[in-house]
């Protein structure tokens, strides 16, 4: 069986308190996006992992971890996972998370596991924090550690989304947490769907930015093209490395160093 495995990208993101599990407390608008992995599921006679269009760690892999979860506790035979990935690693648009989500849609359907929506949450859950986000797969506000949800009227669908990666930035998300000072937002983003789109730019910020520029000031040039390009909101994705940019119509864009990728909001 196959399915295609979503990316997504956040709409701002504020982290208000470190936890004592050391997560953090965060406020964040999740979208989806149409930049897909391939995600392909056989029967096998001994499990394997395959993986194209990435040099990704097979130890530890999200969609491996997903499989041992359900096997814990369901008869799943052995299988050949083959992941054709498109989302591009350490970029902060979810790629594994996702992966490991569209996995266990996939096993439940397979397998007639007959799991509700609820319950694969709560299996996504054990993988990582972003994950039970694509079971829902749409847009969505995220509180906690990012895993509480509740619906936002947020409708992009007259928009282009350009992501821009550095080809020479990758991002671990534990330690751009670990630069961070948690704080108070200046704006809820709970309010976002009563803002304008055209004055988003005034009061959506995305936390990492003040943190990962200092680092690496191409990303924080990057924005600045894309707003010079006639971007109606720029951002960095999570903590990083893609910095997009919302647009009216596709554009010319060329930077060096870079992979461009048009998309939408789905």
């Amino acid at each position: 069986m196959i399915a295609f495995s979503n990316a997504k990208i956040n709409l701002g993101l504020n982290i208000i308190k470190k936890r004592s599990d050391n997560y953090h407390n965060i406020k964040t608008i999740f979208l989806p996006i149409s930049l897909y992995d391939i995600i392909e599921i056989l029967p096998s006679h001994k499990d394997d992992l395959i993986i194209y269009g990435y040099d990704i760690e097979h130890d530890n892999n999200t969609c491996l971890k997903a499989l041992n979860i359900l096997r814990d506790k369901y008869n799943i035979e052995c299988l050949k996972v083959i992941i054709y990935k498109n989302i591009p690693p350490q970029s902060g648009l979810g790629g594994g998370s996702s992966n490991a989500a569209f996995t266990l849609i996939l096993l439940n359907e397979m397998y007639n596991l007959n799991l509700s929506t609820h319950e694969l949450v709560k299996i996504a859950r054990k993988i990582g924090a972003d994950c039970p986000f694509f079971i829902y797969n749409k847009p969505l506000l995220a509180t906690l550690k990012g895993d509480k949800f509740n619906d936002i009227n947020i409708n992009l669908t007259n928009y282009k989304i350009c992501l821009i990666i550095h080809s020479k930035i990758k991002i671990l998300t534990k330690w751009a947490y670990s630069l961070v000072t948690p704080k108070k937002p200046e704006f809820d983003l709970s309010a976002t769907e009563k803002v304008n789109l055209l004055d988003w730019k005034k009061y959506i910020k995305n936390d990492f930015e003040e943190y990962i520029f200092n680092y690496y000031p191409e990303l924080k040039e990057i924005k600045n093209v894309l707003y010079n390009k006639g971007a109606l909101y720029a951002s960095l994705s999570g903590s990083g490395s893609c910095v997009y940019g919302i647009f009216p119509e596709k554009v010319s864009i060329d930077l060096p160093n870079v992979s461009i990728y048009w998309c939408n909001v789905i």
